[in-house]
C-alpha cells in the first residue's frame, strides 16, 4: 500500500490514540483532584476537631476520654498520612499520562508534517508538469509562427 494511501489511515489512528489519552488525562486528573479534596477535608476535620477539644475549650476531661481523643487523633493522622501518600501516587499517575498525551500529540504532528510536505511536493510537481506544459506549447506556438511568418 502507498504511503500516499497509508498516512490518513494513519493519521486516523493517531488522532483517535491522542483522544484517547487525552480523556484518560482528564480522568487522572479528576482522580487526583478528589485525592486532594479527600485530604483537605480530612485535614479541615482535624483543626475542627482539635479545636473542640477539652484543652482548646477549657473543659476537664477524665483520663480514659483523654485517651480515648488521642487515639483518635492518631487514627486522623494515620488517615492524613496515607491520603498525602494517595495523593502523591495520583500526582504521579497524572504526569505519566499527561507525558504519554505529548507523546501522542508530537506522533500525530509528525505524521501531519509529513502529509503537508508530501501535498506540497505533489502540488509542486503538477504546478511544474503544468509550467512545462506551457513552454512547450509556447514553443511550438513561435515555431509555427516563425514557420508561417518564413513562408
Amino acid at each position: 500500500m502507498s504511503l500516499d494511501r497509508t498516512l490518513p489511515l494513519l493519521i486516523e489512528r493517531a488522532v483517535a490514540a491522542r483522544d484517547r489519552e487525552a480523556q484518560a488525562l482528564a480522568q487522572t486528573q479528576r482522580r487526583e483532584a478528589a485525592a486532594a479534596e479527600r485530604g483537605e477535608q480530612l485535614c479541615n476535620y482535624r483543626v475542627q476537631y482539635l479545636a473542640r477539644s477539652p484543652a482548646a475549650t477549657g473543659a476537664s476531661v477524665s483520663g480514659d476520654a483523654l485517651a480515648s481523643r488521642q487515639r483518635f487523633i492518631a487514627k486522623l493522622d494515620e488517615a492524613l498520612a496515607i491520603q498525602k501518600d494517595d495523593l502523591s501516587m495520583r500526582a504521579r499517575e497524572t504526569a505519566a499520562q499527561h507525558a504519554r498525551l505529548l507523546q501522542c500529540q508530537q506522533a500525530l504532528l509528525a505524521l501531519q508534517t509529513l502529509q503537508r510536505r508530501r501535498e506540497a511536493q505533489r502540488d509542486l510537481r503538477l504546478a511544474r508538469g503544468a509550467q512545462r506544459e506551457a513552454d512547450e506549447f509556447a514553443a511550438r506556438a513561435l515555431q509555427r509562427a516563425r514557420r508561417e511568418h518564413s513562408s
